[in-house]
Order: structure tokens, then sequence, then C-alpha cells
């Protein structure tokens, strides 16, 4: 898929949470090529990892994974939300759609994990809301809020 289709497909567009696989990404329920459901990963924030297993190895979950789950799962599992892509880029390294996420109350679910202090700014590349993201993160970093109590 090419990024303007992306924008054509999703953007501005609402859809179900079908799954919520940890504190970043979701699946949504729209057909992305040869799969059923389009991966979502959450644009600008990154949620503490939950134990994962590569078949080899084996990773420990880390502090707040489980609960920044949950708080995605209360939030958006079985919602309707609306998706907003920005058209310098779409996908992920993973093929994942990059997207702001907003919940049936207006709010933006991407913030929300910031506010809680459930995931942390993801700098990796620019995009339009990186500044509000950055000042969401410090207030929380600040008042010592789920990750940053520690």
């Amino acid at each position: 898929m090419f990024p303007g289709s992306d924008v054509n497909v999703y953007d501005g567009r609402t859809f179900v949470v079908s799954r919520v696989v940890d504190g970043d990404t979701l699946h949504i329920e729209e057909p992305d090529g040869d799969r059923s459901t389009t991966a979502i990963q959450l644009w600008g924030v990154d949620a503490p990892e939950l134990k994962r297993s590569d078949g080899e190895t084996l990773s420990a979950a880390q502090p707040f994974g489980d609960e920044a789950k949950r708080f995605v799962e209360s939030l958006c599992l079985g919602k309707d939300v609306g998706i907003l892509v920005e058209r310098h880029r779409t996908r992920d390294h993973a093929g994942r759609l990059l997207a702001h996420v907003r919940l049936t109350d207006g709010r933006s679910l991407n913030e929300r994990l910031l506010i809680d202090g459930l995931a942390r700014v993801e700098d990796g590349e620019s995009h339009s809301r990186i500044e509000r993201y950055r000042n969401l993160q410090r207030d929380a970093r600040l008042g010592k809020t789920g990750i940053w109590s520690r």
C-alpha cells in the first residue's frame, strides 16, 4: 500500500477496536491487504513491553506493561475509535498503520497514555503532535505518575 491510499482508507474514519496487543498496539476491524484486521501502532508513544517469547528466549515484562494494556482495553476494546494518520508517514517498520487514535469522548488515546504515565514519547520521527506529547510526558514525570513514580 502507498501512503496516499492509507490516508484515503483510514484518515478521519471510525472503526471498531477488535484486539489490544499491548499499550501501544491495537487492531481495528478493517481488512488490510490479506489480513482480516488492521494493526495500529500509536503514533509518538512507546508503552512498556509485555512478557514476550521469541521461541528461544523469554523477556520479562517491563513495569507498567500490563497496566498499560488493561488501560487501553478499558478505553477502547470493542468500541469505535477515530483514526488520524499523517501524510508524511503512514506505516512503521513492521507494516503497522501509524495513527493518532480518538476515543468516543473526543479525547486522544495517545495523550491519555502519556497523561497517566503509561507510555513515553517516541522521539524517533517528528509528527504534528510531538511538542504536545513532550509537554504531557514532562507533566507526568514531574507529577511522578505511572512509570515516572519509581
